[in-house]
């Protein structure tokens, strides 16, 4: 069984989820000599500047955490960037039915962090060889995103975002008890087929969607946000939302 779809760049259509807005089909292709490596310097500086927001409004509070007041789980996941066939973008996991949590999500790669991690850095490239099979070595670490608490607040998770160089399927070795598929999606992708939705009549929350090949799912949540926030540093022409929402923001916006 094929485990990696590196196709998913276009789709024509776009199917109701809650109140989901297909609202930047207009945005602007990328242009043919934007690469990842004149985009680097930039991505990082704007990063830099992130200022993180309390997800209080979204999480839950863990009656464990509460009562114990333990000392916040450490999590961390990797932004995968990449070039498949000369086209920039992004690799999501789509989670096994066979999880007990968030199963048949769509996700990055990553997990909670192990005693042996000398920090979240190393958590998340580790969790990303586990998971999908892709070396460490090669994943250029570029920066970390602002920690964001997990739904229930029993910790926080780190985002890292890391260049992959380009890839093949070749490149790739799911472990099927956490990964039921590895996919891809282009930045330009993501960039015109995104939305948001109203979470709890208080929160905007980015929405987008993976295309017909994965029968039009939703990449929500703590994932969406994610995309969003790097969306926002890696391409600001090209995703140049400024409405309310949960993502981190950037300092020169407020």
């Amino acid at each position: 069984m094929n485990h990696f779809r590196p196709s998913l760049l276009h789709f024509s259509r776009i199917p109701a989820f809650g109140n989901y807005f297909n609202r930047n089909t207009s945005s602007i292709s990328l242009s043919k000599d934007w690469n990842f490596a004149s985009a680097k310097d930039a991505f990082v500086e704007r990063a830099q500047k992130l200022r993180p927001v309390s997800l209080a409004a979204f999480s839950k509070p863990s009656r464990n955490a509460t009562e114990t007041k333990d000392v916040p789980l450490g999590y961390a996941t990797l932004v995968p960037l990449c070039v498949i066939s000369g086209v920039p973008g992004i690799l999501f996991t789509l989670r096994s039915a066979n999880l007990y949590k968030h199963r048949g999500e769509i996700s990055l790669p990553g997990g909670r962090a192990d005693k042996s991690d000398k920090d979240l850095i190393e958590t998340a490239v580790r969790e990303t060889e586990e998971e999908i099979g892709f070396p460490r070595d090669r994943i250029q670490v570029w920066a970390s995103l602002p920690a964001m608490p997990t739904r229930n607040s029993e910790g926080r998770v780190t985002s890292v975002v890391g260049f992959c160089g380009n890839v093949t399927a070749a490149d790739f070795r799911p472990n099927p008890t956490e990964v039921a598929e590895i996919f891809f999606c282009s930045l330009d992708h993501l960039c015109r087929h995104n939305g948001f939705t109203t979470f709890r009549k208080r929160l905007t929350m980015p929405v987008f969607h993976t295309g017909k090949e994965l029968d039009w799912r939703p990449i929500w949540g703590m994932t969406a946000v994610t995309i969003e926030t790097v969306l926002k540093c890696l391409v600001p022409d090209r995703y140049p939302h400024r409405r309310l929402s949960i993502s981190p923001t950037i300092r020169s916006e407020i």
